[in-house]
């Protein structure tokens, strides 16, 4: 459209009072124009819309993620699951997260039972999510025929009553728990451990206990006799009293506690447990003396972990004194922090005695010269490794021979 005006666009031409209504009458009919080409324009964007999805929906079916067979996709979203042990029931992690994607992957997930066989139900800050039990259900029977692991964390001493129903939803799988993590009442422990023998855990190997409340002498943690695979335990109580256990103590290859131990029971933790390969007694307290207890002789111990938290008169060397290991490998002292200065002495016997053959020594919360630290290599013919010091910066040595073929310390 040739306008009349074209010759004085641009320009501080004035328009008269006829021309204005003029020029009103021609941006009208511009409007008109622009108004069917945005419509033209609209028309062109929802066809391309269309010919662009398509195209991208007959790409898909030759995309190379469309032809990836289910397994592969299984494994892919194992490799997607949590890092930790056992795994929370989380909207925002694998596997739940997977289940929302679309309904090929909730497929593939739902039938992909390493994605199901751990689960972690309650944490330490939080009650256990009652409201969740049909997911649970769900969560463990994806699982299959899969060794489970399964953590139950109920922090509250005082248990209410519908925890007993919640509790037996994990009864039916017994005989495929691997390992158990349990932070809980005694009570409820003995009822998914009953020593009756009445719930069979034929393939449980690692059992975790916290009791939420304390032991007593008139009422022992009793657990059943069935595990007969249960080789590793770890104990978190108030006061840790071998009697009050009755446990399947001679068929465990590992061993830890975090509890107060006196050291008489410490002592009962030796002759109870004669096929230990790693022993771990964290929180060893004072108790009367056991000069009188005779030699303890650990055939299979390779790692042994020792520490205290009392005064600096309990000395760990009162029980090296009562050990023989002879294939101890590796060993780690913790005792108290402002102890005097360490005297290697009860090791240097240990060892002597048990013709160990020991490689690696940590002593930790306590400062060790490095003239003690020269000494134990130079006694010690089979070490190779020495830590030494406070966490998380301890300092560690190494035995190496220089060009000379001479033994040297060297330390980082």
């Amino acid at each position: 459209m040739i306008s009349p005006f074209s010759t004085v666009l641009g320009t501080n031409y004035s328009a008269s009072g006829t021309e204005a209504l003029q020029i009103e009458q021609i941006v009208l009919e511009y409007n008109k124009d622009i108004a069917r080409i945005d419509k033209q324009i609209d028309d062109l964007q929802h066809c391309r819309a269309e010919l662009i999805a398509a195209r991208q929906a007959h790409k898909a079916l030759i995309s190379p993620i469309q032809r990836t067979p289910p397994e592969l996709w299984a494994k892919i979203f194992i490799l997607c699951l949590p890092l930790d042990e056992f795994v929370e029931i989380n909207a925002l992690e694998a596997p739940l997260l997977l289940m929302q994607i679309c309904g090929r992957w909730r497929g593939i997930a739902s039938s992909t039972p390493r994605l199901w066989n751990s689960i972690c139900v309650g944490d330490r800050l939080e009650q256990i999510p009652f409201g969740q039990i049909n997911l649970i259900k769900a969560w463990l029977s994806r699982s299959r025929n899969l060794p489970l692991s399964i953590r139950i964390v109920h922090h509250d001493g005082d248990a209410p009553s519908f925890l007993h129903d919640f509790i037996d939803i994990f009864i039916p799988y017994s005989s495929r728990w691997s390992n158990l993590d349990l932070f809980l009442p005694q009570p409820w422990i003995e009822r998914l451990l009953p020593c009756s023998g009445e719930i069979s855990t034929p393939n449980l190997e690692t059992l975790s206990l916290t009791l939420s409340s304390i032991m007593e002498e008139q009422n022992p943690l009793l657990l059943t006799q069935s595990a007969i695979r249960l080789r590793k335990i770890t104990l978190e109580v108030d006061l840790l009293i071998p009697p009050y256990l009755k446990l399947p103590w001679s068929q465990l290859t590992e061993f830890r506690s975090y509890s107060t131990i006196d050291m008489h029971h410490c002592l009962d933790i030796f002759q109870l447990c004669s096929n230990l390969t790693h022993l771990s007694l964290w929180n060893i307290a004072p108790s009367s003396d056991t000069a009188g207890h005779p030699l303890v002789t650990m055939p299979r111990l390779d790692c042994l972990e020792l520490g205290s938290q009392w005064d600096p008169a309990v000395a760990l060397g009162l029980l090296l004194d009562k050990l023989v290991v002879p294939s101890l490998r590796e060993i780690h002292l913790a005792p108290r922090p402002g102890s005097e200065q360490w005297d290697n002495s009860e090791l240097l016997a240990l060892i002597y005695r048990s013709s160990a053959p020991l490689k690696i020594l940590r002593i930790v919360r306590l400062d060790v010269a490095r003239v003690d630290v020269a000494a134990c290599f130079k006694s010690i013919q089979t070490l190779s490794e020495v830590s030494v010091g406070l966490h998380p910066e301890p300092k560690t040595y190494y035995r190496r021979v220089d060009r000379g073929g001479s033994e040297a310390l060297s330390g980082v």
